[in-house]
């Protein structure tokens, strides 16, 4: 889509799990390092936004909230092993604790079953 909008010099560069950028070309090759980009690019946003360099943000999409951390205008990184879907990685990811409640969900009471 960039090279169609004529700007066939232009990179195009993704969001890491860390909060920094790479080329889509390298991100290709190991795309798991850009598996939490969207909490990442919402909490820089965030404190980029409001001229911070540290903060907890939350950020209530349409069907999760997420709540993560901000350090010297960096995601705090998570201090222990990583598991996407029960499984053990090796990679740097934020610190983002998720919840499946955004402002497009939908909460009922009463009995289960």
């Amino acid at each position: 889509a960039v090279h169609d909008a004529g700007c066939s010099r232009a990179t195009l560069y993704l969001t890491q799990n860390d909060g920094t950028v790479i080329a889509a070309a390298e991100a290709a090759k190991l795309p798991i390092r850009c598996v939490q980009c969207g909490p990442v690019n919402s909490l820089r946003g965030a404190a980029l936004l409001a001229n911070v360099s540290d903060a907890v943000v939350v950020d209530v999409g349409g069907t999760s909230t997420d709540v993560g951390a901000i350090v010297a205008g960096f995601p705090r990184p998570a201090s222990c092993d990583a598991y996407i879907g029960e499984v053990r990685t090796n990679f740097p990811i934020p610190d983002v604790a998720s919840i499946g409640l955004g402002g497009g969900s939908c909460v009922q009471g009463g009995d289960v079953g």
